[in-house]
């Protein structure tokens, strides 16, 4: 989903939702999609044995090693040493 898509759904323009999900949550909406994302990726890594390219693709990536650098930003570690320590 994008912010773009919410807001026409709710029927609001992009910049009103924008302000009131930073309100409500104190995350602007792409900060918020971001750890969404990677919550849903590290419980890929955790419960599956898909490879990382899968996942990165099933989390909305499409360049597995813009995910691995994201991935690695985040957590300090690479996707498949996190998995490996699960």
């Amino acid at each position: 989903g994008s912010l773009k898509e919410l807001a026409a759904r709710l029927n609001q323009s992009e910049s009103s939702l924008s302000r009131q999900v930073k309100a409500l949550f104190g995350f602007t909406f792409k900060e918020l999609l971001l750890q969404r994302r990677f919550e849903r990726a590290v419980l890929l890594l955790e419960q599956t044995e898909l490879p990382v390219s899968d996942i990165a693709e099933a989390v909305g990536y499409e360049n597995t090693s813009f995910f691995y650098r994201r991935f690695r930003a985040i957590y300090g570690i690479s996707p498949k040493d996190y998995r490996r320590q699960q």
